[in-house]
């Protein structure tokens, strides 16, 4: 098993809704409605969203993770944001960690801890348009 699939078996294991794209290096991860968690300031609550060719009733904004570089000097990029014209849109993470499981825990903890920095210069206007 790949680090990418291992990724993808642990987020699932803690409930949350993953998208493969093995083929890019790549997963998208939802959070589905069901599961309590961070409160995504100016994000409404329990959207149906478009999520990887499917779609997914969730309570926060999706997540995509994806390897960057290779062999021992792979690491995983982890990005929440909402894409806007002409850009950028409000982010709530975009961090690249060293190893699988400090990618895995990134996730868990901006899904259902205090990983998320709500003091970022992109959600202040979004919490004006959306709170």
């Amino acid at each position: 098993m790949n680090d990418l699939m291992w990724i993808a078996h642990e987020l699932a294991d803690n409930g949350l809704v993953v998208g493969e794209d093995y083929e890019h290096d790549r997963i998208g991860i939802a959070r589905p409605a069901s599961l309590e968690g961070t409160k995504f300031i100016g994000w409404a609550e329990n959207r149906i969203v478009g999520f990887w060719g499917g779609m997914v009733k969730s309570n926060a904004p999706s997540a995509t993770l994806k390897t960057v570089g290779s062999g021992r000097k792979t690491m995983y990029h982890l990005n929440i944001s909402i894409g806007a014209a002409p850009g950028p849109g409000p982010e709530w993470i975009d961090e690249t960690y060293k190893t699988r499981e400090e990618a895995v825990d990134a996730v868990v903890g901006c899904f259902f801890g205090d990983k998320i920095d709500f003091n970022n210069p992109s959600l202040p206007e979004l919490y004006s348009i959306n709170c």
